[in-house]
């Protein structure tokens, strides 16, 4: 119920004027942040999720080349050697894909999940300032319109909803500039840790598929 409270209330306040364009500027930043991250999130899941899979057919033919090879151990030494070494080359592939699948989940997946809760907080603590910003437009406006008898309790929910409304905007103004020089620093660093991840993963395949096509050219083929 509290859910739909707060979704029937940002609807509401969605269109509300905010005369600070620093605030103004980052509740348009934070929502579309957060409908960017969720599409970003879901599909690079489903790109780690295509990795995983790949790395599974990659080990199916690992199995059926080694029965394979196998199977010919007795009847045929060099058709034995070659599936033996794809079954090798196979194998390194297998690997390959499983660690960039395993990589790319602990770095930008989880990154991309990290950045879409601080956005979802970012934008909660930003509706949550629109809220108390609504509450004392409205008591001033109440209190420009009572009459004697009431102005003084007014007067007291006026000061009262301006003191909260002031104190969240300041606390929130200084998370969000420091959420958003950290953001900035910490995907730098994730891009680069992304990068060096699928040079080294890139790297070693090459070395290994390198090594297993060189042991496949010595094999006397008749």
């Amino acid at each position: 119920m509290k859910t739909l409270t707060n979704a029937v209330q940002e609807v509401r306040l969605h269109g509300h004027k905010d005369a600070d364009e620093f605030f103004s500027e980052q509740r348009s930043f934070v929502i579309q942040s957060c409908m960017r991250l969720r599409e970003c999130s879901v599909a690079f899941s489903m790109t780690v999720s295509a990795e995983y899979r790949l790395s599974s057919i990659f080990s199916n033919l690992v199995k059926h080349t080694s029965l394979a090879g196998s199977s010919q151990a007795k009847n045929d030494k060099t058709l034995h050697g070659v599936l033996v070494k794809c079954s090798e080359g196979l194998d390194h592939c297998r690997s390959a894909a499983e660690e960039r699948a395993r990589s790319d989940d602990l770095t930008v997946g989880f990154a991309l999940n990290l950045y879409e809760k601080y956005s979802l907080k970012a934008k909660a603590v930003l509706h949550h300032r629109m809220v108390l910003l609504h509450k004392k437009e409205s008591t001033a406006k109440a209190l420009e319109k009572a009459t004697a008898k009431h102005q003084d309790d007014l007067e007291d929910k006026r000061d009262q909803a301006e003191a909260k409304f002031v104190a969240i905007s300041k606390t929130t103004r200084h998370e969000l500039v420091q959420y958003n020089e950290q953001r900035v620093r910490s995907f730098q660093e994730l891009i680069l840790e992304y990068a060096e991840s699928q040079i080294t993963i890139a790297r070693q395949l090459y070395a290994q598929l390198t090594k297993t096509i060189a042991e496949l050219d010595k094999i006397d083929i008749e």
